[in-house]
């Protein structure tokens, strides 16, 4: 497979699971931070963005192209985000979508 074909099936990966992640952070805040009362949902919010952070970085590390000079791979690290922020987005609109057809509004 081709290195191009693996960082976009990679990036993929990531904005589909991001719901996923953000629904199973919710769920453990919810019931294994218990004792902790109000402050539960807040760990589970740090908890999926250090996981969706994690993986987004080992992508980056793994997938993006050396590059010969500093300034491009400043770009390239800047275009790696923007397509993640947009895909990040894609998926969560399509996540809110998807519920709102299956649960109404």
């Amino acid at each position: 497979m081709k290195p191009g074909w693996r960082l976009g099936l990679h990036i993929a990966l990531w904005a589909i699971a991001s719901p996923f992640i953000g629904m199973l952070t919710g769920f453990i805040g919810s019931k294994a931070f218990l004792a902790l009362g109000a402050f539960a949902p807040s760990l589970a919010l740090v908890l999926e963005g250090a996981t969706l952070l994690a993986w987004a970085v080992w992508i980056y590390w793994r997938h993006v192209p050396a590059a010969p000079t500093g300034s491009r791979r400043i770009a390239y690290a800047i275009a790696f985000v923007g397509v993640l922020l947009a895909a990040g987005y894609a998926a969560l609109w399509a996540a809110w979508m998807l519920a709102t057809l299956l649960f109404g509004a």
